[in-house]
């Protein structure tokens, strides 16, 4: 069985708060910021990384914190997909949410996830989008020493010399949620722009 994969889609700077039953299973990868996730009769605290679960036909608030934004990439699932997910361990159906300790990979797999979502539809291989987000699920339930394991020192630097610099980089862009002065992360990280703007390539595929 497939995931079935539709409306995935990447909000930056969300800042509202909603109340809301979906009729389907959401997975939403919070990448930068806090807010909180109504469950059970109680509000959990959320810290980027983390995952949250928005299953179906139970009511749900979540957002980010008063005054605050948050950066997230998302998916919809068909609600039958739920019992696959259970299955193959992707979600144990109790948790709402989890700590992403595996981000270098599931960075990867989001911005992949983002390319697909600018190209036009009659050109997306819905297989291609169904695995991307199958293997977020995945790696984001890895803990941290098993995502080092997954891509170790020599394949990083086969990449990229400047592979952790740039995933460094990268977090602290989120963090900052500014991606534009591409100068000042230049001179913090001891690269030229024209350095920076080539292993970025090299690393996520697209240009800043």
């Amino acid at each position: 069985m497939a995931l079935f994969c539709h409306s995935p889609g990447y909000i930056n700077h969300k800042d509202y708060f909603l109340k809301i039953t979906f009729d389907t299973l959401n997975f939403s990868f919070i990448l930068a910021g806090t807010g909180k996730f109504y469950w059970q009769g109680r509000f959990i605290t959320i810290h980027a990384p983390c995952v949250t679960v928005q299953p179906p036909d139970i009511q749900l608030q979540f957002g980010p914190m008063p005054g605050k934004t948050w950066t997230a990439v998302h998916f919809v699932l068909p609600a039958q997909t739920l019992d696959y997910i259970k299955e193959k361990k992707l979600w144990d159906g109790e948790h709402p949410l989890w700590d992403i300790q595996n981000i270098h990979p599931v960075l990867e797999l989001a911005d992949q996830l983002k390319k697909i979502i600018r190209m036009p539809l009659q050109l997306i291989n819905l297989d291609r989008m169904d695995y991307l987000c199958e293997q977020m699920l995945i790696e984001s339930a890895l803990p941290a020493d098993e995502a080092d394991e997954s891509l170790n020192i020599n394949a990083r630097q086969q990449i990229s010399p400047y592979y952790d610099a740039i995933h460094e980089m990268h977090q602290d862009m989120l963090a900052r949620q500014d991606t534009l002065d591409l100068q000042h992360y230049a001179r913090k990280y001891n690269l030229s722009v024209p350095t920076l703007r080539r292993h970025w390539l090299k690393v996520f595929g697209i240009s800043p």
